[in-house]
């Protein structure tokens, strides 16, 4: 019979686009592991995420979806924060104005001082 909104609701989509992905995936002949792997590529190539959820993401599809990152030591977290600044600063879609923004934003814990703007006399 014809659905009501309210049931199409209760579908949990993603999941099922999940389910279907795999069932097709294991249709054309690919392992468990083979399915796995392109997973965690898909996951490893989406540059909406950040490494942390990169990491998660991919521990989840490994069948470890309690895995939590250990915390950075400040070196880590310094070259995480230096990593992220460099991407933020190559992004194409990002404007001028948003990259001098977020370099004012962020340049005392990247620990370059920026030269403080002169007052307007």
């Amino acid at each position: 019979g014809k659905k009501g909104w309210s049931e199409w609701d209760r579908i949990d989509y993603e999941g099922e686009c999940d389910r279907l992905d795999e069932e097709s995936l294991k249709e054309s002949g690919l392992s468990d592991d083979d399915i796995q792997g392109k997973r965690i590529m898909e996951v490893v190539q989406d540059a909406g995420l950040d490494e942390a959820e990169k990491m998660a993401k991919c521990m989840a599809i490994a069948g470890h979806p309690e895995w939590k990152p250990k915390p950075l030591t400040e070196e880590e977290r310094k070259r995480q924060e230096g990593a992220n600044f460099m991407k933020f600063m190559q992004d194409p879609r990002r404007s001028t104005e948003e990259k001098m923004e977020y370099m004012a934003a962020h340049a005392e814990e990247l620990g370059f001082p920026m030269a403080a703007a002169e007052p307007e006399s």
